[in-house]
């Protein structure tokens, strides 16, 4: 494999490593109280958090180098018509990631890359997730979880100009232009294929299993695992119901801009790779801030670091 295509590999890995990982659990999740409700003041009502993507390995002879910005902004407590889905009151999170600032990335493989989702107000359910990829990909797919049908479908661009719109109670959903109006209203989007079926009491999306788990005590909450210290979830990734244990190791100290915090660290484990984990500290105070993330990439790491808060 040629330098190229090992570098555009990894700002591939990047993207998948800031929303997905394959991971497992047990069926003890199909017990979580749909109706539980966690604390909102976790996470403020706006909040953007902005942070550095990098990577050090062979490509870059084992030295640190900078790829890309992420923005994380959420919007909790929103309101939605009733018709468009099961619940009037949800949450919205969103990841921006960009290679604009990095002249090497935006020569071999230039990222604008978007991921939103909806998530009812309990943090229990994603409702629908959307990624869009407005670089060298140029691609955008919707994600919708029916509840009342318990069914996952999965909508693309199509280059086709006779695709069909899609229903515009979920259009209405779904990311906007500086117009305000629905990105979807502007492109061909057609039916690709029916998901997993959705078979647990809780479903969540990689980026919104962030959020909920800023939502969580580690120290009474009562569906961890005193004796392992690990917490088992239900995730959808692209149309898939893919299984999660998160793993709560020993609290650790960690610099943040030469600043020493005390963070709870995370771990995630998968199953069918048991060596790829992926780790996010999470600030120990109320917030719960995601101050770093790391995951093995393809030849070395890469790593996400806090830059900057705005509540």
């Amino acid at each position: 494999m040629n330098r190229l295509m090992c570098y555009r590999r990894l700002l591939l890995a990047a993207i998948i490593f800031t929303t997905a990982s394959d991971v497992w659990c047990n069926n003890d999740a199909n017990n979580l109280p749909v109706e539980t409700i966690f604390p909102v003041e976790t996470v403020s009502p706006v909040e953007t958090l902005y942070y550095k993507l990098s990577y050090r390995g062979l490509l870059t002879s084992m030295i640190w180098a900078d790829l890309a910005d992420i923005k994380m902004t959420s919007i909790v407590g929103k309101h939605i018509p009733k018709k468009a889905f099961e619940y009037t009151n949800y949450h919205q999170y969103e990841l921006y990631l960009s290679t604009e600032h990095y002249r090497k990335a935006e020569i071999l493989h230039p990222v604008r890359y978007t991921y939103r989702t909806i998530v009812d107000s309990t943090l229990q359910r994603t409702l629908l997730v959307e990624e869009m990829d407005s670089g060298d990909n140029d691609s955008y797919d919707i994600l919708w979880l029916d509840w009342k049908n318990n069914s996952t479908q999965l909508f693309e661009k199509s280059k086709s100009k006779n695709a069909k719109r899609l229903p515009e109670d979920l259009t209405n959903m779904l990311l906007s232009n500086t117009q305000k109006m629905p990105i979807a209203y502007k492109m061909p989007i057609t039916y690709k294929k029916p998901g997993d079926k959705i078979a647990y009491a809780q479903i969540l999306d990689p980026l919104s299993l962030l959020y909920f788990l800023r939502a969580i005590d580690f120290v009474s909450d009562s569906t961890l695992s005193a004796t392992t210290g690990v917490k088992e979830i239900p995730i959808v990734v692209s149309d898939d119901i893919r299984l999660y244990r998160v793993e709560k190791l020993l609290d650790e100290v960690i610099l943040l801009n030469g600043k020493a915090m005390q963070t709870i660290k995370l771990k995630m484990v998968t199953k069918e790779k048991k060596d790829n984990n992926f780790y996010v500290w999470l600030s120990n105070d109320k917030y719960k801030t995601p101050i770093r993330m790391a995951m093995d990439a393809p030849l070395g790491m890469l790593e996400i670091k806090l830059v900057k808060i705005e509540r």
